[in-house]
């Protein structure tokens, strides 16, 4: 579910339709592989390297898209964040 959000995020191409769908499905075959007890036959097969493999290109993945937001999209000239800052210290030594 975490890699659907990921993926969800980082590309705008996918819809709520196609991202509703995905956590459907998923839902419903880890509901099944949970019901017929056999997530424990996907624990064996499947080695925890992998699934730390695709967590992190996944966190890359969303990484890089964030990059792409700020280095591309975002205006910093027209950000609202050129204003007095009262929280910041400017202090002249």
């Amino acid at each position: 579910m975490k890699a659907i959000a990921a993926t969800a995020l980082s590309d705008a191409s996918f819809g709520v339709a196609e991202i509703m769908a995905a956590g459907i499905l998923t839902a419903a075959f880890v509901l099944l592989l949970g019901a017929t007890r056999l997530m424990q036959l996907v624990y064996w097969v499947v080695p925890l390297p992998v699934v730390r493999g695709i967590q992190l290109a996944q966190g890359l993945n969303f990484a890089m898209a964030a990059v792409k937001y700020i280095r591309y999209e975002q205006d910093l000239g027209k950000g609202k964040s050129l204003g007095r800052r009262p929280w910041s210290c400017v202090c002249k030594l």
